[in-house]
């Protein structure tokens, strides 16, 4: 499992940037704008590990996992179905925080599982 979630990770970036001509023409917004939606995506990556992060140490990682799995899917979904830029931004901002979670979370799994002496 740690493995696909980091791969989630890379995928939400690398995957999106090649259609940035096709999202800056249906939402017929600049350039600029379109990029703005990986960099908002970045810093919600950035937030999401600060926060989840604390959550993780809290309430446990499997839990902290299963919720950002969700907040992935539901921002997923929102993204697909939205007409709005704005939609999108946000939506972007929420997949941001869902893979923070993911990348934190399992670097930390793996360091609980298989830590000891060598």
């Amino acid at each position: 499992m740690l493995p696909i979630l980091n791969l989630i990770c890379g995928l939400t970036i690398d995957l999106y940037a090649p259609s940035l001509s096709e999202i800056r023409n249906y939402y017929g917004i600049s350039q600029n704008t379109a990029h703005s939606s990986i960099t908002i995506t970045v810093l919600g990556f950035a937030f999401g590990q600060f926060i989840f992060g604390y959550l993780s140490d809290y309430f446990g990682r499997k839990s902290t996992i299963l919720v950002a799995l969700v907040l992935y899917l539901l921002a997923s979904l929102g993204i697909i179905m939205s007409g709005d830029v704005l939609i999108l931004l946000i939506g972007r901002f929420l997949q941001g925080i869902a893979i923070g979670s993911f990348a934190i979370n399992s670097r930390a799994v793996a360091v609980d599982d298989f830590s000891g002496v060598n």
